[in-house]
């Protein structure tokens, strides 16, 4: 196990061990299996105007690998399902603004059974296009996501990846991200969207301090 103390409901699926921690996808588009619930994605690897998915990649596939050589031009973080190792040389932000790994919430998530190195939710199940503290497939049911005030309570269901994939944690307003420079970093839920984009993508060509 890798688990953060506060997280108190991360027990065996099976036989497979839990994390609370996940190599960072980067700003990657990760489609919901309900299509109503990719309220963050784009259909095209392109500048939107709400919402970054890095042009060098965030492509939907590239986590997946679909039969992809070079799995790493279709990845906009740091790691991927199938992706082959990430060199430093292709941190072209810079390594202190870039996020490394982060935290995830196993009761938020359904990939929870499968080997550590292809399909756990430790693997790579976690993007930054959903905003920090997500809480909406936490949720048992829509009612439950309703009393709570989750965004978008009908996309409760852990199988709506866009939201499922991403980073929380049970801290009080945001989650803890190790940088690829290797720093530990608090950062707030309520950090600009755009930002938060460019943090999770390691060659979009932006780079500014560190926002803590």
């Amino acid at each position: 196990y890798a688990l953060c103390p506060s997280d108190g409901s991360a027990t065996p699926d099976g036989n497979w061990a839990q994390t609370n921690y996940s190599g960072n996808l980067g700003s990657q588009q990760t489609p919901s299996a309900n299509g109503a619930c990719n309220t963050y994605y784009v259909s095209e690897r392109t500048n939107a105007v709400t919402y970054n998915y890095d042009l060098a990649g965030g492509d939907q596939w590239g986590w997946n690998g679909h039969g992809n050589t070079n799995e790493s031009t279709y990845i906009s973080g740091m790691f991927g399902r199938l992706a082959p190792k990430i060199p430093m040389a292709q941190v072209l932000d810079g390594t202190s603004n870039t996020l490394f790994v982060g935290e995830i919430l196993y009761r938020c998530h359904d990939h929870t059974g499968g080997w550590w190195h292809y399909n756990g939710m430790g693997t790579a199940h976690a993007s930054t296009s959903v905003p920090i503290n997500t809480m909406t497939t936490c949720a048992e049911s829509q009612a439950v996501a309703t009393r709570l005030g989750y965004p978008n309570p009908q996309c409760f269901t852990k199988s709506n990846w866009n939201y499922s994939w991403g980073f929380r944690s049970n801290h009080t307003g945001g989650a803890n991200f190790v940088y690829v420079d290797g720093s530990v970093h608090f950062v707030s839920q309520n950090l600009d969207y755009m930002t938060y984009q460019y943090l999770g993508g390691r060659q979009d060509k932006h780079s500014f301090a560190t926002p803590d």
